[in-house]
């Protein structure tokens, strides 16, 4: 009577109520919550992050350690309801779910089910990375109620999971850190679609923040993210900023990424060595709306600028916005946009886009751009408002060589060359370059894209080796081939013509005579870089 008589004070002046039970004899103790069927809006229920069975190795607890996991469900209602509920759990990498027979609960009937003896009666008995539940009941939203904890077999250690109605508020929270002496944060994040969802987290400390990349759920998959060694691996974040290695506290603050994300989550803050644990998790957490944002920061495109040869396939630019939750001007990202990228190009004879792909037509610059609509306020109805948004970035294109025929000339003599490569153009002109002295290019010709023909005129005096030719386009030079220049160093006996024996020609000689008369000696010239003939 007292207990009803106080919960009636307590809600005629506007109170919540909390409780915990505690054995001091083992030191064992578990929170006792209150659930206000009143504001349930579905009638699903769910839990991120149950310890059951052998616990990871690392998180130091005694050997042999085993944690069992109760499930309380309570029907609040004068008739029977059936309940469902499914283990989501996640091992070695790879998500799994078990789902459990269902469970006929009577009026007002409370039920305990025990999560490790479902899982060891399937064979599932390893370390898990991390595991949650779904349940699912008929009749009116906050007809079933649940309570679960995890506690091991010496009742030393004990964690509370809350439940709670996923869809009873925006995916979002925010939740205190800590990483003094051997405390330990853990973020859990609980996917509650039957569907791949993303989210994002944040990390707020004394002089700074540190924004991780988004995270992707499988369905119903339960993640876990480690603050001190998302910490202590000083990798950089969305904003290519750096965690300081000494940060101990601050706020751990995530949101769901899409209108269609519904997200649980909490934080876990232990000491295994003291026997502490704490559990932070918003039973309605608010500031879920988020839009683009432009002030201060703005939508781009990455690489904001890029060379490339004009030989290149597989180029790339990602979108990228900040989104900012309504209520507390918070700002995320940069993310990609949640609509599709439309892309162009500004100049079709540098480069041409079909859907994402990018195809390099010749050198010179464009603009790749890129549009999209997202979401830029929220009526009072909560209804998204939709807005456009475009950003640019530079594409610089160069030409390529790939080989020169003939690729080797004589001294004071003109070649005629053919230069194969990409990225030439008909409509500007290719300017063909050759340095060392005594060596010029004319009469430069386009054949096509890939192909251009030229003289190159070669000095009595040009220096003797090679000479790099560079075709140079719309201010963009291409990579240089090489071109040898040769210069006689010796001649060499090719031939010998000799007149037959017995004939005079127009010598006068004798028809008898047994000489042959030589008429003609060919040489050839041999270079300075090898002996390779040249006639």
């Amino acid at each position: 009577m007292w207990f009803n008589h106080l919960l009636r004070k307590i809600i005629s002046i506007g109170l919540i109520a909390t409780g915990f039970a505690l054995n001091r004899r083992t030191g064992f103790s578990s929170n006792l919550s209150f659930a206000d069927c009143g504001v349930a809006k579905s009638t699903t229920l769910a839990g991120a992050h149950i310890r059951v069975g052998p616990p990871d190795p690392t998180e130091g607890f005694p050997s042999g350690t085993r944690f069992s996991a109760p499930l309380l469900l309570a029907n609040t209602m004068n008739m029977p309801v059936e309940a469902q509920a499914s283990i989501e759990y996640t091992m070695g990498g790879r998500p799994s779910r078990v789902i459990l027979p269902p469970i006929s609960l009577a009026a007002r009937e409370v039920k305990r089910v025990e999560l490790r003896e479902e899982l060891e009666r399937r064979g599932i008995t390893g370390v898990l990375d991390d595991a949650g539940i779904d349940i699912s009941y008929g009749e009116m939203p906050g007809t079933v109620i649940a309570r679960l904890m995890s506690y091991d077999e010496s009742k030393d250690y004990s964690f509370d999971v809350p439940i709670k109605d996923p869809k009873a508020g925006p995916s979002n929270g925010g939740y205190p850190w800590r990483l003094d002496g051997t405390y330990t944060t853990v973020l859990h994040l609980k996917n509650t679609l039957n569907k791949d969802v993303s989210a994002l987290f944040k990390l707020s400390y004394d002089g700074g923040e540190y924004n991780a990349p988004p995270v992707t759920m499988a369905p119903y998959q339960t993640i876990a993210v480690d603050i001190r060694k998302l910490r202590d691996a000083q990798r950089k974040d969305l904003r290519g900023n750096l965690m300081p290695s000494d940060v101990e506290s601050g706020k751990v603050m995530w949101i769901g990424l899409g209108a269609e994300s519904i997200i649980i989550g909490r934080a876990e803050v232990s000491n295994i060595d003291f026997g502490i644990a704490s559990s932070f998790s918003c039973s309605i957490c608010d500031c879920g709306s988020v839009m683009v944002t432009n002030d201060p920061y703005s939508p781009f495109i990455a690489p904001n600028s890029l060379t490339v040869p004009a030989d290149s396939t597989g180029i790339s630019f990602g979108a990228n916005e900040y989104r900012e939750t309504w209520c507390d001007t918070n700002v995320w990202g940069p993310v990609a946009p949640s609509s599709t990228v439309t892309w162009s190009s500004s100049d079709t004879s540098v480069a041409t886009v079909s859907g994402q792909t990018i195809t390099l037509v010749s050198a010179g610059t464009t603009t790749i751009r890129g549009s999209w609509s997202d979401t830029v306020a929220y009526g009072y109805n909560c209804a998204a408002q939709q807005g456009g948004f475009g950003a640019g970035a530079t594409l610089n294109v160069t030409p390529k060589i790939t080989n020169i025929a003939p690729s080797r000339g004589l001294v004071g003599t003109t070649v005629s060359v053919s230069i194969y490569g990409y990225g030439f153009s008909q409509t500007t002109s290719n300017a063909v370059s050759i340095s060392g002295s005594g060596v010029t290019a004319t009469d430069v010709s386009f054949i096509n894209r890939g192909l251009l023909s030229a003289n190159l005129n070669i000095t009595a005096d040009a220096a003797a080796g090679n000479h790099s030719v560079t075709v140079t386009k719309s201010g963009f030079t291409s990579n240089g081939v090489t071109f040898y220049v040769q210069v006689p160093t010796s001649l060499s006996v090719s031939s010998v013509s000799v007149l037959p024996t017995g004939t005079s020609g127009d010598h006068g000689c004798d028809p008898t005579s047994d000489f042959g008369i030589q008429i003609a000696t060919t040489y050839q010239v041999l270079d300075q870089d090898s002996p390779t003939a040249q006639a």
